[in-house]
């Protein structure tokens, strides 16, 4: 598969610390929620039959209290017992507007 499914999703209140910074162990939250929806909507299997046994992450910028993102999933490799996933997180630029 050399196609990526995309989810785009939005930071909620209760994932930051207390200094409105998404916490590190959700972002692996997020990258299971996208595993699963890829394997239910995309490949046909139950996304809840899988178990991580290693996930690494290379952050470049948190991800902040209200951020809209882009959760993008592609399965590149898989054996009779495996699944290897890439995940990448991209914020969405705020398009909110500013008040002078």
């Amino acid at each position: 598969m050399n196609w990526f499914h995309e989810i785009k999703l939005e930071v909620r209140d209760y994932e930051v610390d207390r200094y409105g910074v998404v916490k590190d162990y959700v972002y692996a939250n997020y990258c299971e929620y996208g595993q699963c929806e890829l394997s239910k909507n995309k490949i046909g299997l139950d996304g809840d039959i899988f178990a991580v046994t290693e996930m690494s992450f290379k952050c470049i910028a948190p991800l902040r209290s209200g951020d809209q993102f882009v959760l993008m999933v592609k399965l590149y490799d898989y054996s009779t017992t495996r699944f290897y996933f890439e995940n990448l997180i991209f914020k969405l630029p705020n398009l909110k507007e500013k008040k002078n």
